[in-house]
């Protein structure tokens, strides 16, 4: 019998060292995992802006978000963002920083005249992101129009070359000084088409009309030359 009790007792005391053993790794885990994603930590950067057309002279308003992209919660690491307007060929043709207050930021930036008319892209980032690549920065596309400066249509040919947009005036052809109806198709390099907006200028380069297609990138609108 006291045999048998000593026997379980020593049973016991194995299992409980052997239980606090494997707590003590489990802690030891965890605590290496929780100092690993903290040097290891993801930023990603959500920014609201305005309104996606722009005029020169106008600000682009705008509210930043900086989350953890593992939880998607406010991360209050990084204190300073920049933001940057960049053209087709990825330069900075404005730029500026703004502060971070628990993962939260405002700020503005003032258009030049200097600005010619085009498709754009807004890029939001901190310093902390540069460690893992411009593919994590934020970028949103707006469009800004120079009434001043003709427009150049070479500057974009190659993003116009991506899509094809055929016209088809009713009854073949437009006839002057007769508001003639246009239809049009706008597809995409797949095949498919692409949903957009287009703008009608006359010989000085002012805008007299705009057009969006209605579905499948298909639709129609009135011009009279």
């Amino acid at each position: 019998m006291k045999r048998t009790l000593l026997y379980c007792c020593m049973l016991l005391c194995t299992a409980f060292s052997s239980y606090a053993q494997d707590d003590a790794m489990v802690k030891s885990i965890q605590q290496r995992f929780g100092l690993y994603t903290e040097r290891a930590l993801q930023e990603k950067m959500y920014v609201h802006l305005d309104r996606p057309l722009y005029l020169i002279g106008e600000t682009i308003w705008f509210k930043a978000y900086n989350l953890n992209a593992a939880t998607h919660k406010f991360v209050d690491v990084s204190k300073v963002a920049y933001l940057e307007v960049i053209d087709n060929e990825n330069n900075a043709l404005i730029q500026t920083k703004f502060s971070l207050a628990e993962g939260k930021g405002d700020g503005s930036v003032l258009i030049p005249a200097t600005i010619a008319s085009g498709k754009y892209k807004v890029r939001c980032y901190t310093n902390w992101m540069k460690n893992y690549g411009p593919e994590y920065f934020f970028e949103s596309s707006i469009s800004i129009v120079n009434p001043f400066v003709r427009f150049d249509p070479d500057r974009l040919a190659k993003e116009a070359d991506k899509y094809d947009v055929q016209f088809f005036p009713e009854g073949g052809y437009l006839v002057k000084g007769i508001e003639s109806k246009v239809a049009f198709r706008a597809i995409g390099k797949e095949g498919v088409g692409v949903n957009f907006t287009g703008e009608i200028v006359n010989g000085q380069n002012e805008s007299v009309g705009k057009f969006q297609p209605e579905k499948n990138g298909i639709g129609f609108f009135y011009i009279e030359t």
